[in-house]
């Protein structure tokens, strides 16, 4: 059986290499981007990735921005994931900002606030690769 591959997108290299421990002992391949151009540079050439778990604030392209950024291009079948949100910012924050700046948000799955249990976000991910 394949091993399921996870983008993790957060500009915080200690937040990394936590997750990226805990994952990789779950089973999981884990890819990182530490924005949102490094992330679509790595979804356009692994398209391998079913799950991205993405921090919304983040120096130069953002969480918002690469969410809008795959809202508009959806149709490509390279681009078959879902997104996981794990951030810092309270969800009505979030809403606000995805009602102004009129962002699809179909690809997202859940949402989880730092600091994340870990074993709850895993068990989410797995979630979305059982479906």
């Amino acid at each position: 059986m394949q091993k399921n591959t996870v983008l993790l997108v957060d500009d915080d290299k200690f937040t990394r290499q936590v997750y990226k421990l805990y994952f990789e002992k779950h089973g999981y391949v884990i890819k990182e981007a530490t924005n949102g151009n490094d992330a679509t540079r790595l979804l356009d050439t692994n398209p391998e990735i079913s799950v991205v778990l993405l921090d919304l604030l983040m120096p130069m392209h953002d969480g918002f921005n690469f969410l809008q950024n795959f809202s508009q291009t959806s149709a490509n079948p390279a681009h078959d994931f879902k997104v996981i949100l794990v951030t810092g910012l309270d969800e009505d924050e979030y809403r606000n900002n995805v009602m102004v700046k009129n962002i699809d948000t179909s690809k997202v799955e859940g949402y989880f606030n730092k600091p994340v249990d870990l074993k709850e976000l895993c068990e989410a991910v797995d979630g979305l690769h059982n479906n």
